[in-house]
């Protein structure tokens, strides 16, 4: 029943399955003739070290070994993973590795498994000269675990998987279950998520933990200080911390791999307000939190931001955290706030902030008008996240804040102009 169902579903006749192929090797000869004395690096299953059967300029790693990779990043011209996706623990973090040590303009060639059976990788047998398929005894072979069989995949799947690299040509679904996705490495400032273990990336999905967004791009050291003092008092609360590198920012990029935290790494320089909402689309806990790296949470802050939202019609709006450094100022601006998924869809348009509209200032001021206006918006004096800003404290010599104060007069124009539109919702949503 099942082999009469496939052959509705992919009729396989010899000259199809001849021809898919032929497409296929064609390919492989055409991409490693083009790759001859550029970088590459092949996804394994099998014991092998640096270096690869593609030639000296290409290395290898086992896909097991990926997902913890300490490959340097944007080093690859060309990566094959070829039939061993079936075999990864994590696929996503396998996929976002990949990503991250591609070059802009890398091209990928991804092959697996739509339907074949099942085939585990269990061990390598050094004696043998082989692999076991399950049936050997691991410790009896003195073998190495080399991946079970795991996973199926669709075109739809390999395109999520692979959604920073624009889809060169699809190969296809091949005679005997195989499928290909070819691409190449947009240069467009793609996000990915170099860092995400065992985390799931639905936008909507149902959670009782609570989301901090943090965007950072030169301050690595501040970034820091801010991120420790977010888990200092979080506690047992629950909250899952995304950071959003913004641009290439190696220093900020390895302090949040040092803290453990889900890292957004957006290739080019997005600005804030684009790193937040970038931010959303991998969170998944309900409500969320918008601070920046300039910012230290004082005790409870939290607990009470929580108090103040429980006080909202259906429990459901914006609470405005207080950046102390001036008397009233969440009364007419929340630069930091907490906001559920419910408000951002019916109040916010489904977005934090408008990074299609704004530069860097006057985005907050909207967010504030259209949850007053809902009479969902409540300023919480006891949530203190003090806003250090280094401008506020006369500092000199703040190179982000002096990068963006050119947008001020501009944002606040186009504040004025949404105001009297109404601020519609014409971009598009996230959530």
């Amino acid at each position: 029943m099942w082999g009469l169902l496939l052959a509705n579903i992919m009729p396989l006749s010899d000259d199809t399955t001849k021809n898919s192929w032929n497409r296929r090797d064609e390919h492989m000869r055409d991409l490693m003739q083009r790759s001859a004395g550029k970088r590459g690096l092949e996804v394994t299953v099998g014991p092998h070290g640096t270096g690869s059967g593609y030639g000296p300029s290409w290395d290898s790693i086992n896909i097991l070994d990926l997902e913890n990779s300490k490959l340097p990043d944007s080093t690859y011209d060309f990566i094959i993973c070829n039939a061993v996706l079936v075999h990864a623990r994590n696929p996503l973090a396998c996929a976002s590795e990949i990503t991250r040590v591609a070059k802009i303009g890398c091209e990928l060639y991804a092959e697996t498994s739509f339907f074949t059976p099942f085939h585990p990788v269990e061990v390598w047998n050094e004696n043998m000269g082989m692999f076991l398929d399950g049936t050997g005894d691991a410790t009896s072979h003195n073998g190495r675990d080399f991946g079970g069989d795991y996973w199926r995949y669709t075109p739809m799947s390999l395109a999520m998987l692979f959604s920073a690299f624009k889809k060169d040509r699809h190969v296809g679904i091949f005679g005997g279950g195989g499928l290909s996705y070819c691409g190449i490495k947009d240069s467009d400032g793609e996000t990915y998520r170099p860092l995400v273990k065992n985390h799931s990336i639905l936008s909507n999905a149902k959670s009782n933990k609570i989301s901090i967004i943090v965007p950072s791009m030169y301050r690595a050291e501040q970034f820091g200080k801010c991120v420790k003092r977010i888990q200092e008092t979080t506690v047992g609360r629950g909250v899952e911390i995304i950071a959003v590198v913004d641009g290439q920012c190696k220093d900020t990029l390895n302090k949040a791999a040092e803290l453990g935290l889900i890292v957004v790494y957006n290739e080019k320089h997005l600005g804030a307000l684009s790193s937040w909402n970038r931010g959303l689309r991998v969170c998944t806990g309900d409500p969320i939190v918008c601070v920046g790296d300039d910012t230290h949470c004082h005790d409870n802050w939290l607990e009470e931001a929580l108090k103040s939202h429980s006080t909202l019609p259906e429990g459901s709006g914006v609470v405005g955290l207080n950046p102390l450094h001036d008397a009233g100022y969440i009364k007419t601006h929340c630069s930091h706030f907490l906001v559920d998924r419910k408000a951002i869809r019916e109040l916010l348009g489904g977005v934090l902030f408008y990074d299609k509209w704004y530069r860097h200032f006057a985005s907050d001021n909207e967010t504030l008008e259209r949850a007053m206006k809902a009479g969902r918006y409540v300023p919480s004096e006891k949530a203190i996240v003090e806003h250090r800003h280094t401008r506020l404290s006369q500092a000199k010599n703040d190179v982000v804040y002096d990068m963006v104060l050119q947008y001020a007069t501009e944002d606040l124009m186009m504040l004025a102009k949404r105001r009297k539109a109404g601020f519609p919702n014409d971009f598009e949503a996230i959530l």
